[in-house]
């Protein structure tokens, strides 16, 4: 015989059918037609938009002052919206560049910090902005001057 009489073999009871998945009832909408518009012709589609004449527009009479309205950046030779940035300070040390700039990111200004050569060595600048108007960084300049004790400079702004 395979078995002794002391050999018992012992059957585990625990199922292994994995516990009923909960599935949520999926709510299908009824479909909604789309409206297809035909596609410009080529000649159309890259075309620059032209702007309308003074006299095409109609002229609203409105009660809120002009200033209201948001001033269109001006454009650089490239092509892009030309912007300003207060410059605060050019360190030697990039370790002090970053306490500065991680100062300003505190106060939720929009700060950064960049590295550039001169003839005089490696520098690392920290700036606060862009800003699209000019006379919003000149306020931001005199604000950040009184605040950090600094005499910043406003630049105009260069991605690279």
């Amino acid at each position: 015989s395979l078995f002794h009489k002391d050999q018992r073999v012992e059957v585990d009871r625990t199922s292994l059918i994995p516990s009923k998945p909960i599935v949520e009832p999926i709510v299908i909408t009824r479909p909604q037609k789309t409206v297809v518009e035909p596609a410009p012709s080529p000649e159309e589609a890259f075309q620059p938009p032209v702007e309308e004449e003074p006299a095409k527009k109609p002229v609203a009479k409105s009660k809120a002052p002009s200033s209201t309205a948001k001033p269109k950046p001006a454009l650089d030779k490239k092509g892009l919206p030309k912007a300003w940035v207060v410059q605060l300070g050019s360190f030697q040390s990039q370790k002090r560049a970053e306490e500065l700039r991680d100062k300003l990111l505190s106060k939720d200004y929009k700060a950064y910090s960049r590295p550039i050569t001169t003839s005089k060595g490696k520098f690392h600048r920290v700036f606060v902005g862009p800003y699209i108007e000019k006379s919003r960084a000149q306020s931001e300049k005199k604000r950040l001057d009184k605040a950090y004790n600094v005499s910043s400079r406003v630049l105009t702004f260069s991605p690279e």
